[in-house]
């Protein structure tokens, strides 16, 4: 269930109006950090790009 709320946070943060290198970041660097971690839920704000992560 962790990695199934993983995936959702990054394709939450893919749809954030970043430049494309910073969503990269996320996919790349943030998801390898997260690997492992059991995640409960998410927050993303739209308008920010500010996030939540919840272990």
């Amino acid at each position: 269930m962790g990695q199934l709320r993983v995936q959702e946070y990054l394709d939450d943060v893919s749809e954030l109006d970043i430049p494309s290198a910073q969503t990269e970041w996320y996919n790349v660097d943030v998801a390898s950090l997260l690997i492992g971690s059991k995640v409960l839920g998410h927050e993303v704000d739209q308008s920010t790009g500010d996030s939540l992560l919840f272990p």
